[in-house]
């Protein structure tokens, strides 16, 4: 692994950016009144400050460095202006109301997780003018985004042992984000007169929260379908049908019409979201503008952490050394989230065994499917669109199976008394099918690292029929319900009801790019 920079030190300024983005870029530092941003610092902590001309610009902000005159650093992030992005329907979500709830989930996070993020020390949505745009300031950590790792053609962060190493560190903040559970789907907020956490409409589609996957899923792919499934390509239009097919195809692998809890989930996880020291201990996740309260399956998305794009289901898998290396990380990921579970009690045992099986599942591939749509790949939508078909036919096999193997059960039992026994799937209000008894753990392996994982080539595109567990939460386990508050994304208008009654309240490309914000930006 070659050095690497550590902190404010490795920015690069203009250079680190692409010639198509830099006249944007100038234009917008041109329109921000810093002298306004250095006297809030000042005001905020009552200590003189300085800002110096080195910034960093990632796929959604552009961060400096405030250095007070104790030597205290803050960093001042500001979102890029993205217009229409989160256009829908004529709903417009503001870059306010998105930094806000931004800001509200990093607080949250801090308070009831033990996943190291940034602490807020305080922000301006923009509605006051006085800075040109949005800002928030928070505090300053010494790291440089894992991304830089996978630079120049690497496929690992480092040897085998470093490699797994940070990858053991990714898992135990995954299955963090997994415990925490929720009465409804959306984004996070935080009720300004009394500081609590809620759940309101999703910073996306600008609408919720929603009580069921099924409101959820149909509003996505509708606000997905309008916004990316316009245009054309260089080889010709983009078929816009794989959101209709998703809805139609979804139900089969999952329960649509519970109504949660629901799991954290980064749409965003990646190299490009989390901070790294000189030792490769990860430090800080620094992105959590892509955090929702959501569906089981939009939780158990593999992390962006390799340079290449994982196998299709239903396709032929590369035959090459970078492709196998690819397919071993994601199992060595998968046997960390097993042993992540090893170390527990039952309920972190059943997040991160849960999350493992589910991360294979076809479920998980087809919510995948739907963030590539994004991505608004001709090829890549093509693809995916002849993996539907397959994954919908493997699954009716299936479950075909699996009927005429029960039915032939039944027929060969002697009726005997009902007893009591595990929930059943229609008593369990989880997610996916299971038992709230944990799956069985498998062979523990002697070393710690990537390089002990199995040496299969077997792809991410490998599918299961595994299902993940839900527990439902409880005073000793690390979780927590919030309430879920009808609000409109723009005006903040709140709705009163019980969340039981609620009305409905991976990633694109541009967020695949490395993202370099606070020490590194986001």
């Amino acid at each position: 692994m070659a050095d690497f920079q550590v902190g404010c030190d490795a920015w690069k300024c203009y250079s680190d950016i692409s010639y198509k983005v830099e006249k944007d870029v100038r234009a917008f530092q041109e329109s921000i009144q810093w002298d306004n941003i250095i006297s809030f610092c000042r005001e905020s902590r009552g200590v003189l400050c300085n800002m110096g001309p080195k910034f960093v610009v990632g796929s959604k902000n552009l961060v400096k460095v405030v250095e007070f005159a104790d030597g205290i650093k803050w960093v001042a992030k500001l979102p890029l202006p993205r217009p229409g992005v989160y256009r829908i329907n004529g709903n417009v979500k503001s870059q306010s109301t998105a930094l806000r709830s931004e800001v509200a989930t990093f607080r949250f996070l801090k308070t009831h997780t033990a996943i190291p993020v940034p602490k807020i020390h305080a922000f301006d949505d923009g509605a006051s003018g006085l800075i040109g745009a949005p800002c928030v300031l928070m505090e300053y950590i010494h790291g440089t985004p894992a991304d830089v790792l996978l630079e120049e053609g690497e496929d690992t962060f480092g040897d085998l042992q470093q490699d797994g190493h940070i990858l053991e560190q990714l898992a135990k903040i995954h299955v963090q984000l997994t415990r925490v559970k929720f009465d409804g789907i959306g984004s996070i907020y935080q009720d300004e007169h009394d500081g609590r956490f809620f759940v309101g409409p999703d910073i996306e589609t600008g609408i919720g929260p929603y009580s069921t996957p099924n409101e959820y899923y149909e509003v996505l792919c509708k606000h997905r379908q309008a916004l990316y499934g316009s245009g054309t390509s260089t080889v010709g239009a983009l078929d816009t049908t794989l959101p209709e097919l998703f809805l139609e195809y979804m139900p089969i692998f999952c329960k649509m019409q519970h109504e949660g809890p629901f799991s954290l989930a980064n749409r965003n996880l990646g190299a490009h979201s989390i901070l790294i020291d000189s030792n490769l201990n990860i430090i800080s996740m620094i992105d959590c503008s892509s955090i929702i309260a959501g569906p089981f399956h939009m939780a158990a998305q593999y992390p962006r952490i390799s340079p290449i794009d994982d196998p299709i289901p239903g396709e032929r898998p590369p035959v090459d050394h970078r492709s196998n290396i690819a397919a071993m990380r994601f199992r060595a990921y998968l046997d960390l989230l097993w042993r992540e579970g090893e170390g527990g009690g039952p309920f972190r045992r059943a997040a991160a065994v849960g999350l493992a099986q589910a991360m294979s599942s076809d479920a998980a591939q087809f919510v995948r499917a739907l963030n590539e749509f994004k991505m608004r790949s001709w090829d890549r939508n093509r693809r995916w669109l002849h993996s539907f078909e397959f994954m919908y036919e493997r699954g009716c096999e299936e479950r075909r199976l699996m009927e005429e193997a029960d039915q032939a059960e039944d027929d060969d039992e002697d009726e005997v008394p009902h007893t009591d026994g595990p929930v059943s799937q229609e008593e369990d209000p989880g997610f996916v099918e299971g038992s709230l008894t944990p799956p069985t753990m498998p062979p523990t392996t002697t070393s710690t690292t990537a390089s002990t994982s199995t040496a299969s080539t077997s792809t991410a595109s490998t599918s299961t029929a595994s299902t993940a567990t839900t527990v439902t939460p409880t005073a000793s386990a690390a979780t927590i319900s919030l309430p879920v508050r009808a609000k409109t994304a723009e005006q903040g208008q709140e709705k009163t009801g019980e969340s039981s009654s609620q009305s409905p309240k991976s990633g694109s490309s541009d967020e695949a790019i490395a993202d370099r914000g606070l020490c590194g930006g986001s």
